[in-house]
């Protein structure tokens, strides 16, 4: 029976998100047509506002969704003081699932401003979103930018025109970039053949951190740092909206910037990481 409910919970789940997500992408099409058309460049801004305004009623929905069909218990803790929505905000989180975006987005409603986060290129041609996501300034990277002479220049070209495209945006009015440090979800399979240092997390990147940090550096000193544990079996999206994950952790805790930040960086995101490693590893001792 526990079986039967869980799917039809599901069932409710993706059609609600299908439907709301494609009434959602509509609006931002049209928004941005007239954007598109719109001369005025203060009028033009106001538009983007507009737009992240609809992904906000969308996150809402959700959260909504998930409270109404008790499909997941967040259990959050917020450690140190974290700055106010009118301000921007730069993200790291840890990741292990799809489910993690919807997560994320979910606890920090009415704490951040809107997320945006690199995503991949082949996600453009997703129906619907691929189009949203590339209309809303989310910055599209390519996978695999380095060759056997240390790096693929195309590749690497294509990305850094993405990113300084979606970062003329980024200044126009707060919002948070979130940056997946690992680059992919965790899997035992990617952690055994990075022959990662962490014990529950890959080796973690710093290109998309560097990058968010010259486009908002003069705008915030501060990074929101987020560890992510899922109570029992991590769950795909699926399993997320048949409501078979009990609960989720998630930390959160602001990291200062300091000079190090920049100029070693590596060294700073090994830092956080290894503290990260340290309370997974509490947790799943616990539990």
């Amino acid at each position: 029976m526990e079986s039967v409910l869980q799917v039809l919970k599901g069932l409710i789940a993706v059609a609600f998100l299908v439907s709301a997500t494609v009434l959602c992408c509509l609006a931002i099409y049209l928004l941005a047509v007239v954007r598109m058309l719109t001369p005025v460049r203060q009028a033009r801004s106001a538009l983007t506002g507009s737009m992240d305004g609809i992904v906000t009623c969308w996150v809402s929905g959700n959260a909504w969704l998930i409270r109404l069909l008790r499909l997941i218990e967040f259990k959050t803790t917020i450690e140190g003081v974290l700055d106010n929505r009118s301000n921007w905000w730069i993200l790291t989180s840890n990741h292990q699932s799809w489910s993690d975006v919807i997560i994320i987005q979910v606890v920090l409603l009415n704490l951040a401003p809107p997320i945006k986060f690199f995503t991949k290129r082949e996600l453009i041609w997703v129906p619907f979103v691929g189009l949203a996501m590339w209309l809303l300034r989310f910055p599209y990277v390519q996978r695999r930018v380095r060759a056997s002479n240390g790096r693929n220049s195309s590749a690497y070209e294509k990305n850094r025109r993405n990113m300084s495209r979606a970062a003329e945006q980024f200044l126009h009015r707060p919002i948070s970039v979130l940056s997946f440090l690992e680059g992919t979800r965790f899997t035992a399979e990617k952690h055994q053949s990075q022959s990662s240092p962490f014990l529950h997390l890959l080796t973690p990147r710093t290109g998309g951190l560097l990058f968010t940090i010259d486009a908002l550096g003069s705008k915030t000193s501060t990074i929101v740092d987020l560890t992510l544990n899922y109570e029992g079996a991590v769950p795909g999206f699926w399993e997320l909206l048949c409501g078979r994950c009990k609960a989720v952790n998630i930390f959160i805790q602001p990291v200062e910037m300091t000079n190090q930040t920049q100029s070693n960086p590596k060294e700073f995101v090994n830092d956080l990481w290894k503290r990260k490693d340290d309370r997974l590893t509490e947790l799943r001792s616990t539990s």
